[in-house]
């Protein structure tokens, strides 16, 4: 086989042993501490906002629309698919859907001069539909047509 001969060591002898960082004096063991951590936990927490920057990246945003309601005046929503659930950020905000049509919701201001609010509408076609929901007397916009990019009349919102 092999030559390799091996010694067998003494029963009193001392084993060697590896303490090149205990050989140092104590503030160059402290600082080479300091310096391999200093090395390490900057790596590890680069590494971890790194995946978290990805996934934030790779997840789309919803940019909210500006809607303007009235007491006097319903607005329309009218969305490409049927919606699925619609949220109201307050109490004032009336939010209801047509009966007979799936993809229309009518939002109403219950009071004047409310603080601004969300609305947000999720469709059964996955879609998410943000809004700020503001007061005013008087909206030049009453019905939007989301998710397309025709315009019909002058009342109507393009909305991509």
């Amino acid at each position: 086989m092999n030559n390799i001969k091996f010694r067998k060591m003494k029963k009193n002898a001392k084993r060697p042993t590896k303490k090149a960082l205990s050989n140092l004096p104590a503030g160059l063991y402290w600082m080479a501490i300091i310096w391999v951590l200093g090395l390490i936990i900057p790596c590890r927490i680069w590494a971890q906002n790194r995946v978290a920057i990805e996934q934030a990246w790779s997840t789309p945003i919803v940019a909210a629309r500006n809607l303007a309601v009235s007491c006097n005046m319903t607005c329309m929503l009218i969305f490409p698919a049927a919606i699925q659930s619609a949220d109201r950020g307050a109490v004032y905000v009336l939010a209801t859907r047509v009966a007979g049509a799936e993809n229309v919701l009518k939002v109403k201001a219950g009071r004047s001069g409310f603080a601004p609010s969300s609305l947000t509408v999720i469709t059964k076609d996955g879609q998410v539909y943000a809004f700020n929901v503001s007061y005013k007397s008087d909206p030049l916009i009453w019905y939007w047509i989301l998710g397309t990019k025709r315009k019909t009349n002058n009342c109507q919102k393009m909305c991509a």
